[in-house]
């Protein structure tokens, strides 16, 4: 016997695509040997209440099917020779929703063909995108706070709004290019700061931001935001190039967002 179990997520496949996957699993049989060994019709309102569905109540099952419920379960058994066929659906709908599907057969080509038959009705069944819930906290004053630094330095402002961009791909290459940008942003700020403050920094090397903030004696002024900015710095230059998480990503960015609109503040409002 071949078996193969796939999982479909955000699909429902609708009580006709059941009926029909079914009816290729039984086409092997000859309508005389047909002999259902075993059937589940289930359906999980709650954690505590479920029905379980006779063989003659299969219309009632689909009926409630269409409804709202927590856990669907459809399968059916029939004899092959010694062993069984059988054609197994699980749906869940705990807030990741999803169906799983069960195929056995006598050889791969018999289930390769239910699935195929599937595979040509997940798009008719999928089930409409999860809704995103915006995190105030990055949309709102993330955005805020990184529009003020772009006002000051635009060329940093670009790169801050791309990285954050990058943040929500699922891709560790861009979260590590997030990081990326966020150092080459650090850089161009604070060159724009020095050179607005006729800063010299002809004797450190144009990448070393933290020398050039300590050239705008900002470890004077503020000991604590020194150590911010040079802290969140360091971390997007660790990172920009090796293995990150996406939380630690998010990290650098924000953290390095926040430090460089308040080492404009402390630069701009400085005495003269």
């Amino acid at each position: 016997m071949s078996k193969r179990n796939k999982t479909y997520k955000r699909v429902k496949f609708t009580p006709p695509v059941i009926k029909e996957a079914e009816k290729l699993l039984v086409s092997i049989l000859d309508k005389k040997d047909r002999k259902m060994t075993g059937q589940t019709l289930r359906l999980r309102q709650s954690d505590i209440d479920y029905r379980d569905y006779d063989e003659n109540e299969e219309e009632s099952f689909f009926s409630d099917y269409l409804k709202e419920f927590v856990y669907a379960s459809f399968s059916k058994h029939f004899n092959w020779g010694e062993g069984e066929i059988s054609f197994e659906a699980y749906f869940h709908t705990n807030g990741h929703e999803y169906t799983t599907v069960g195929v056995s057969m006598p050889n791969i080509n018999h289930v390769e063909k239910v699935f195929n038959f599937l595979e040509s009705k997940v798009e008719d069944c999928s089930l409409s995108p999860e809704p995103t819930i915006p995190n105030k906290r990055k949309t709102d004053w993330i955005k805020e706070i990184t529009n003020k630094v772009d006002r000051y330095c635009p060329i940093a402002g670009r790169k801050l709004k791309t990285a954050l961009i990058k943040l929500e791909s699922k891709n560790e290459e861009e979260w590590q290019s997030a990081c990326m940008l966020v150092r080459d942003a650090w850089i161009e700020l604070a060159d724009k700061l020095c050179k607005a403050g006729n800063v010299d920094t002809s004797d450190i090397k144009a990448d070393s931001v933290v020398e050039k903030l300590r050239k705008l004696k900002i470890d004077k002024a503020d000991e604590k935001l020194f150590n911010l900015a040079r802290d969140s710095f360091n971390l997007c230059f660790k990172h920009h190039k090796r293995s990150i998480e996406n939380d630690t990503a998010v990290a650098c960015v924000v953290s390095s967002i926040v430090s460089m609109k308040t080492v404009i503040q402390e630069v701009l409002n400085a005495p003269s």
